[in-house]
């Protein structure tokens, strides 16, 4: 007989009252995420129109030297940067950096909305309920200032404290990658909480970042292992960005390779990050005295 929603929460809620290792809590939770993607493909989809945007915004910028598109951003490149890399083939040495500005500006305001209302999707899913995503998109549209507000003060605090970290160790790539590799999941285990806070616990934006942060030390070394493999997996390809200068000399159309990998991998680890944490963090709640 298969087990109805509300019979899973159930039986997690009665499993949780008992002490478990943390591998044995992150294969839980990770069988608890898969079962979510399978059974609410609504949740890949949204993610998945992220990874669309970035698309375009890769393609766009990959012909930032060719019409039409080049009346818009050739006059910014050449004004932002030189006049060189409008042709070929430093244009390809330039597009990593001109994509991050991309990918950066698409998280804060279309991956923002996707994520608060993937969050209220996984919440009515462990109810045993569902949601419209039109009404999910509503009420993350109300809740964008405080969501905003909230990725400004993590991405903020981490870009400080990766440069004070990088100006503290020697200047040497593999020692500078694996202090952001440590960095990255140290930032992310205790910010990643803030938004699941905001949009399901009812408290206003001050007291919905320190219930967001208190949960996250609360549970900080389980989130360090339920988001290592995630982490690690963009440490990598953050190392293969980091190459995309030595493929000028090779085939520079290699860059446009790597920066397209990576936005499908972007896109898996955006959706496993937000879909994991935000089910520790409802089961966690559930089980609270």
């Amino acid at each position: 007989m298969v087990e109805s929603v509300p019979q899973r929460r159930e039986k997690k809620l009665n499993q949780a009252k008992r002490p478990v290792f943390f591998s044995t809590k992150v294969v839980e939770i990770y069988r608890q995420t898969f079962r979510l993607f399978a059974e609410n493909p609504t949740v890949v989809l949204l993610f998945f129109v992220i990874a669309l945007l970035d698309s375009l915004a890769l393609t766009l910028l990959f012909l930032s030297h060719s019409k039409p598109v080049s009346i818009v951003l050739a006059p910014l490149i050449r004004t932002f940067y030189s006049e060189r890399f409008l042709h070929y083939p430093m244009n390809f040495v330039i597009l990593p950096k001109i994509f991050q500005h991309a990918h950066f500006l698409i998280l804060s305001v279309a991956g923002l909305l996707v994520t608060g209302m993937v969050i209220q999707k996984i919440e009515q899913y462990t109810l045993g309920r569902s949601i419209a995503t039109l009404d999910a998109a509503g009420v993350s549209i109300k809740k964008y200032p405080p969501l905003l507000g909230a990725w400004i003060v993590s991405y903020g605090i981490f870009m400080v404290a990766l440069r004070v970290m990088r100006g503290l160790l020697p200047n040497l790539v593999w020692i500078h990658l694996s202090a952001d590799f440590v960095l990255s999941l140290c930032i992310q285990s205790l910010f990643a909480y803030l938004l699941p806070s905001i949009m399901l616990s009812g408290r206003g934006f001050l007291r919905g970042l320190g219930y967001g942060l208190e949960f996250g030390v609360r549970n900080f070394f389980v989130t360090c292992s339920l988001i290592l493999a995630p982490i690690l997996l963009m440490s990598v390809f953050a190392y293969l960005r980091l190459l995309t200068h030595g493929f000028i000399q090779i085939n520079p159309e290699l860059t446009l390779w790597v920066l397209g990998t990576g936005i499908i991998v972007s896109m898996i680890v955006d959706m496993v990050i937000t879909s994991s944490t935000t089910l520790l963090y409802l089961e966690k709640e559930a089980t609270k005295p």
